[in-house]
């Protein structure tokens, strides 16, 4: 029986705590602190930026040595003076 009353003694020990538990709760209730996290997002008006991007493109143009014009002679005297010369001479 021993063991029978060391059981037993538990079990008042375990209801009793409980009665005092539920007494503390609903009589003497502690202090309660109360903690609120806020989170705030803020952003920050958005800039302009006007990026100008100058491209330089570079053409290259050819021009061919000869031209198509008929050739001179080596004269640059124009026929005409040499006609009117040979007629004044």
């Amino acid at each position: 029986m021993p063991q029978a009353a060391r059981l037993s003694g538990l079990g008042v020990l375990f209801v009793a705590g409980l009665f005092l538990a539920g007494a503390i709760a609903v009589g003497g209730r502690a202090q309660t602190t109360t903690t609120e996290t806020t989170v705030e997002t803020t952003t920050a008006p958005t800039e302009n930026t006007t990026v100008t991007v100058q491209q330089t493109t570079t053409r290259r143009v050819i021009v061919p040595t000869t031209t198509a014009s008929e050739e001179r002679n080596a004269s640059t005297t124009p026929t005409w003076v040499w006609v009117l010369l040979g007629a004044l001479g």
